[in-house]
């Protein structure tokens, strides 16, 4: 009997370090996202794509929003990079550590925000299915319209690597399609083919780059201050040291800059119902943090002046995520179980020497 409790303390071990090695996901996005697929008039290349939908917001049959809609003021459109590429409309939306910024939208936008990802085929690019790409953004379009919910909805576009380049070339050229509020880009090649700054300047760029990769550096500091010399709009562009191939990781550990782009406020974060006065407002006083405006950031982050005119945002990459707290519970309960084996064992040991004594 000793021997059966000792081994399933040990299969229990295994079990939960096996889940503290791997990351744990705030949301399964596969159940909350729909399994959608959407085939251009003329017969051109089927793409398959998951849509999140608030509570109490449906589909009518010809597109259109129905129900709660008066709560939607944002779309998200997704476009992952070259390894998530596929036909299963769900490689696409598995990845825990590129999927931070659906995760997000929906855990903490999900609320207001409708989040459209489509998935591109294997062996395929944005670039190459680009005629189906820009149908399917147009037909988002035209469901918002349909809905009568288009002039009050953000429309925010962002991608990482290949969809990142693809979302450049998009802003730069193809607004007539789907006008782009605001843009998160991790990576990717900054200026898109025949991509101009005017129309960079009607969107809120959110850029991000490795400092290691002189040319892209250059390009994007060079869009940086064209647009910047036609709008007052946000555009930051980061640069990460020490980053490498996995740029994903610090751009979206900013916080800041994430919930700017989503418009919504962080989880912990308190909001004041009043305003405080000149009287009260005391360094002892004050507990909670203030809310991340866009205007704060623009004042607080904003790209310094470098010797050549460009400008740039520089960071360093972070190099691990603060542990969650599932996985310290799990980590409390681990070491409950190495404690009561412990017990289980000398407790064996010590009936073992009475018998000897017998």
């Amino acid at each position: 009997m000793m021997r059966h409790r000792i081994l399933a303390c040990l299969l229990c071990m295994l079990l939960l370090c096996s889940l503290l090695v791997s990351p744990i996901s705030a949301i399964d996005l596969r159940g909350a996202m729909m399994g959608e697929s959407y085939t251009p008039d003329g017969g051109d290349v089927t793409l398959p794509y998951r849509i999140y939908l608030p509570d109490g917001v449906e589909r009518s049959a010809d597109g259109a929003y129905t129900g709660s809609t008066d709560k939607i003021d944002t779309v998200l459109i997704w476009l992952h990079d070259e390894d998530l590429r596929g036909d299963d409309n769900t490689t696409h939306i598995s990845d825990e550590d590129k999927n931070v910024l659906l995760n997000t939208a929906v855990t903490d936008g999900g609320e207001h925000c409708i989040v459209i990802a489509p998935q591109c085929p294997m062996g395929e690019t944005w670039d190459s299915v680009s005629r189906s790409l820009q149908a399917l953004l147009a037909s988002v379009r035209d469901d918002l319209k349909k809905s009568g919910i288009y002039e009050n909805t953000r429309v925010l576009l962002s991608g990482i690597g290949m969809g990142a380049s693809y979302a450049y070339t998009f802003i730069g050229t193809k607004q007539d399609t789907l006008p782009i509020d605001a843009a998160y880009l991790i990576g990717g090649n900054c200026i898109g083919q025949g991509a101009h700054y005017d129309e960079f300047a009607k969107t809120d760029l959110y850029a991000f780059v490795s400092a290691e990769a002189e040319e892209d550096v250059t390009t994007l500091r060079s869009l940086v201050e064209g647009v910047q010399r036609r709008t007052e709009r946000p555009c930051f562009a980061v640069e990460y040291s020490g980053a490498s191939y996995e740029l994903w990781l610090p751009a979206f550990a900013d916080d800041a800059l994430l919930y700017a782009f989503l418009d919504i406020v962080a989880i912990n974060e308190e909001e004041t119902t009043a305003p405080v006065t000149e009287e009260e407002s005391t360094e002892e006083e004050t507990t909670a943090e203030p809310t991340v405006t866009e205007k704060e950031l623009a004042e607080t982050k904003a790209p310094t002046q470098s010797d050549e005119g460009t400008q740039s945002t520089e960071a360093q990459a972070p190099k691990g995520s603060s542990t969650s707290s599932m996985q310290l519970i799990l980590i409390a309960a681990a070491i409950v179980l190495v404690i009561a084996l412990v017990a289980f064992m000398r407790k064996d040991e010590k009936k073992k020497r009475r018998r000897k004594k017998r």
